[in-house]
Formats: structure tokens, sequence, C-alpha cells
């Protein structure tokens, strides 16, 4: 039989030789990647922002976040020690804040988008500095502002499941006036993001307090009461005048493999949670995680916390189609996990315990029904891996039984289909979001569906659903000269007189509003597109350009400690 390995071997990551023992002492088992700030770390980090954001045109890093918080004018807040202030303003657009700054993908959403990095510098921390700011709401004792109870109304909204789409929804709702219960299966709050997140993201804080928030609004949590039949449902909705849809997906799939009941043998669903309710899983020296995605990389990189001494991701596809977000699989480069690209499992061996996995190479051929290319496994190709543990992260299943409860309901693949705009199904009674609409993606994105869904359970209820929205036009005002409004409270003057065509302010804008005429000079295209970052200003070697900014007053200076040490910074 041709041994293949040296070929699929190359065509993985470099793989780290060994680690050292003390990476175990360094990154036990629960501790998070990303502690909390110090007050003067994040007030440092904080005067870093260029608070981006114009009249016509918001923040770049506010546009990518998905629960479309207001990240400059909460660092804002930041830079002038006003730490809760700062997480009243994240909280009030994301009520599962502080959750979502330790598990999102930074990286790809709000920092990836900061201009800093437009810049070639490093984007400020904005995920940590969420962190800090709704910590000091949440956990720090008296510290929290009271949550004002708003009139209640008469119209009733259940919620089923109290995962971060349905925690959303009913928080929002709640803070209209609303009646909303939460029924949800499990004894506690989060759903998947508190159960299948690996601990070193995110444990019960602060889901737990993000859930008495939103219970002081008035919401009711019915732990324990999983809708199980069509006659639960029934129930539920009788005593509702609408009903929001938010049990996430099914458990995980069952990919079939021989032997799979063998004693070693994990679906990740599974494991993250033995882990998380501190049941903690022998897994041995070796361990082979088998998916691609973020699920897969979590496992993998708990499992070095564990103390398994080798752990490879088996990935039937090549890096290039790998879903997993690409820090994160820097990061388990990093932690020295490795990856078996154009793989893909046969079968478990072993007696009553796993001993291997028997694998085959693959080759990528046409695409599958989701428009990637489909791998093949090659005849001849097979080999052995020994392991002790083997952990199946390829995605969880859909929940099919709601069509039969629900025959209204539409569903494309293993997603509920559900109006964009509104989160409304085809029943007109029932809304939708979170994993069961987009298949399981991040729970930011589960927070924006439930804003969305309240919203239009809002319009439902007040029988204005349907209608078109009142879209004023914003007015601008754009000076004849070469002054313009690039928002209510800044001026942007350029000096054409003084422009020698460098071209390098076109580079360094990163909304892209500014061109040079055909006498090479400077012109502002559309400056309704003008976040007001000073980039041009700053970069201009002649001076052509000022943005006018009305004085703040100063925020509080930095005060040494009495040991002399100086602030903690961001590196």
């Amino acid at each position: 039989m041709k041994d293949y390995r040296d070929t699929w071997f190359s065509l993985s990551a470099p793989l780290i030789a060994s680690r050292h023992s003390a990476s175990s002492a360094s990154n036990p088992l629960f501790e998070e990647l990303q502690p909390v700030l110090s007050p003067d770390a994040a007030y440092s980090e904080s005067l870093r922002c260029l608070e981006c954001g114009s009249l016509n045109a918001p923040a770049p890093c506010t546009v990518a976040c998905p629960a479309n918080i207001d990240v400059p004018g909460f660092i804002q807040a930041l830079a002038l020690r006003d730490s809760l202030g700062a997480g009243e303003i994240i909280l009030k657009e994301n009520p599962l804040g502080g959750s979502c700054a330790r598990v999102c993908p930074t990286e790809e959403l709000c920092e990836g988008a900061c201009v800093l990095k437009e810049a070639g510098r490093r984007p400020v921390s904005i995920g940590r500095l969420q962190r800090y700011a709704t910590d000091k709401v949440l956990l720090d004792k008296e510290q929290g502002r009271t949550v004002s109870v708003p009139q209640p109304k008469s119209e009733r909204v259940a919620v089923i499941g109290a995962g971060p789409a349905g925690m959303t929804c009913a928080g929002v709702l709640a803070e209209q006036g609303y009646q909303v219960t939460v029924y949800e299966a499990r004894g506690e709050p989060g759903g998947l993001a508190r159960f299948a997140i690996a601990p070193y993201r995110l444990m019960k804080t602060p889901l737990t307090e993000e859930m008495a928030r939103i219970t002081r609004l008035g919401v009711a949590f019915r732990f324990n009461s999983p809708i199980a039949s069509k006659e639960d449902l029934m129930a539920v909705e009788k005593n509702a005048d609408a009903v929001f849809l938010s049990m996430g997906l099914g458990e995980d799939i069952n990919a079939g493999y021989p032997q799979d009941q063998l004693r070693g043998v994990w679906p990740s669903l599974r494991f993250i949670e033995q882990i998380k309710s501190a049941h903690i899983p022998p897994v041995g020296n070796r361990v082979a995680v088998i998916g691609g995605g973020n699920t897969a990389i979590d496992v993998a990189r708990e499992s070095v916390r564990m103390g398994a001494s080798e752990v490879t991701i088996i990935y039937r596809r090549t890096e290039k189609e790998m879903p997993a977000y690409r820090a994160e699989v820097e990061a388990a480069k990093r932690e020295g996990i490795r990856f078996l690209w154009l793989t893909v499992p046969v079968r478990f061996l072993g007696r009553e315990s796993l001993t291997s996995i028997e694998c085959r190479y693959a080759r990528l051929e046409s695409p599958d029904e989701s428009g990637r290319l489909y791998p093949t496994p090659i005849e001849g190709s097979e080999f052995e891996m020994d392991v002790d543990t083997a952990v199946l992260a390829a995605g969880q299943q859909p929940r099919r039984e709601w069509l039969q409860w629900i025959p209204e309901l539409t569903m494309s693949g293993k997603r509920i289909q559900v109006d964009p705009r509104t989160g409304q199904t085809a029943h007109p009674k029932f809304f939708a979001g979170g994993d069961a609409v987009n298949g399981g993606t991040t729970v930011v994105q589960a927070v924006r569906e439930g804003k969305i869904a309240a919203a239009g359970i809002q319009q439902f209820l007040e029988k204005t659903l349907g209608e078109e929205p009142d879209n004023q036009t914003i007015p601008r005002s754009v000076s004849p000269l070469t002054v313009y409004a690039a928002r209510d409270d800044a001026t942007l003057s350029v000096n054409r007189g003084w422009c020698k065509g460098c071209n390098i302010c076109v580079d360094y804008c990163p909304t892209s509003i500014l061109a040079l005429d055909d006498n090479q000079l400077i012109y502002v295209k559309d400056i309704s597109g003008c976040i007001a970052c000073g980039l041009c200003a700053v970069f201009c070697p002649d001076f052509v350009f000022s943005l006018n900014i009305p004085e703040m007053p100063p925020p509080t200076a930095i005060k040494v400690g009495e040991s002399g040490q100086k602030s903690e910074s961001i590196h």
C-alpha cells in the first residue's frame, strides 16, 4: 500500500514539534484567553480610538458589529473615565454584550474594520474594552445602574429557548413593556453559548448576570420546561399573542462511522458540556478532532489544556475551505495543534475502548450541493492513526419536528425560513431567530436576529407590520467652497491650492471618498461617506486637510500608584 502521508502532511500547516510542559501550567483548563484589563490599561487603550463616525457615515467598527453597538461612543466614555456609561451604551444595543465581548470573533468583525488597521497599525482592542465596560455594569457590586421598568402593556409574548437570540428578543420586548415569558428546556440560560462554547472562552459569567438584568425588566423565565410535543407548543401559543422560536439546532450530526460507540469517541456538544459541568473526561495523550468549524477548534484547544500531548484536527478539505475563523486556526497552530487536510475518517478501531482511527486521503472534485468542492476518497491511501480520544465536530442536526407542529413553517436545508427584515415565519404569529434560522453562526449574530424579531413582533402586535418606513433623507451641509460638514460636530477643510497630487490621502482614506481630478488635485467625492477619522490630515505632507472638532473636556489623567508603576499597556 502506497504511503500518502508525506504528501498530505506537506499540504498541512507547519507543525510545532513539541510543547513545553509549562504550557499546561500557563494555560489551565478554565483560564480565560483574554483576562480583564486593568483600569489604567483600559483608559490608555481607549485613547487610541480615532472616534470615527459622521452624520451620514457610521464608523466602520459599528457597521461591522452585527449588534450595531456604538463602538466609538462607548470607547469615548471610557476615555472620559465613565466606565458605567460605556457599559450602558453597549448593553442598550446588546443585552448580552458581556458574553459577546468574550466570544465574538472581533478580528473578523469590529477590530477587523478598525481604520487604524487600514493605516498599518494595530487596531483598537475593542473586544477587551467591551468586556471591561460591561463587567463594570454587570459584575461590580453596587455598580450597575438601576434598570427602569417600563409601563406594562397587555400583549403577551412567548419565547421558546433561552439562548442568545431568545434572551435578546425577550429583553428588547420587555423594555417596551410587553409581558414576556421564556421557556427553556435546561436549568440555566445561555443555550449553546453556555453549554457548547469552550470554558476558556465563556462559563456561567456573565450570562447569569445578563439574565438577572433582563429579569429585572419583568421577563419571566421558565427553566426545565422543554417544548417536546405539539401539545406543549399549543399550550404555550394559547397564552401568547406572538411566539418567538429560538430553540436552536438538534444533536450533533451522526456521520455513521463504524464503531463510533467505543469508549473514547465523543460528540462535540456532549464533550464540551461535560467539561463545563465539571465532569472532565479523560482524554489520554492523543486526541483527534473530526471537523473544520469553530467548534472543532474549540475542542482541539481545550484538549491541549486537558493535558493531551498530541492533538490533531482531521478535515476532509483543505485549509482554504475550512469554515473556522482564520484567527482561531492560527491560534491553534501556535498551541501545537496539527492539521490533517484532505483526510476522511473511515472507521474507529478498538475492542471496548478506542485505540486508533482508520483514515483515507481524498482529493477535491466537483462541487456538492453547498457549492464547495466535494472530497472524494482515494482508494489505496488508507492509514491508521493511534488515538486515545476522538471528538466528532461535524455540525448539528436540524429540528424538523417543528414542521409537524407548525405546518406553515418552511425550511431550507436545516434553516427555518423567515422574512429577514422582521424575523416572521410563514405563520404570521410565529417569529424565529438564532441557530434555527442561521444554521449555527456566532453569538452576536443570534443577538442581531433577536433584535430584528423583537422589532418585527412589536410591529405585528401594533398592526404596523408591512408598512413602509419613513426614510427621511438626512440633510447634507456641503459648502461650495472647500469646507465640508463631516458630521454635526466636525468640519473638514480642504485646501486644493496646497495639493501636490501625491495621492497619499487617497490611499489612507478608509472609506474611499477622496480622489484626484484631471488636474491631479485632491477633491472630496462624497462627504456623506466621511467618518471624520482624521487620517487624511495625519498623513498629508502638505497640510492640505484640516479636521476641526469642537474641543471636549479633557479626560482625567492617569494616576501613578504608590509603587510608581506605570499603567498597563496592550501589545
